[in-house]
């Protein structure tokens, strides 16, 4: 429900400033990374987790910077979100995830001058991992 909820919100942000004509054409100075949320019950694997996502995620090398407008920001957002997302070994995060209230998303922020928001998201899970188990068995 927690995972729901937090999506809905990002939606629904996004539907919000969409809808704002004038800011789908502001011009600005905009930067493009990831950011990880979520909660990992045992230590270890906390760590683990952490760890391969700032080597190869939150680096200052995974930063893109884009000038134009705030939709073309976004669509190029979305852009290297995908291209990024097929490269995260999902297989490694599930192998860490081993509580049922595990989760942890990774999400494309954009943010200029007067926006930060998260455009795109992919999250793991213990109901995924059961999911993926029983598909594989």
């Amino acid at each position: 429900m927690r995972k729901f909820l937090l999506i809905l919100a990002a939606a629904a942000a996004l539907f919000g400033l969409a809808s704002c004509g004038s800011m789908l054409d502001m011009n600005d100075n905009y930067i493009i990374s990831f950011e990880t949320m979520g909660h990992i019950e045992n230590e270890e694997d906390a760590d683990a987790i952490k760890a391969y996502f700032e080597e190869n995620y939150l680096k200052e090398s995974d930063v893109v910077t884009f000038n134009g407008s705030y939709s073309d920001a976004v669509s190029k957002a979305m852009d290297f979100f995908e291209t990024r997302r097929q490269d995260v070994d999902g297989q490694f995060i599930l192998s860490h995830i081993n509580d049922p209230e595990d989760i942890i998303y990774l999400i494309c922020v954009i943010s200029g001058g007067k926006t930060k928001e998260a455009v795109a998201s992919v999250y793991w899970d213990y109901k995924l991992k059961q999911e993926l188990d029983t598909v594989t068995e």
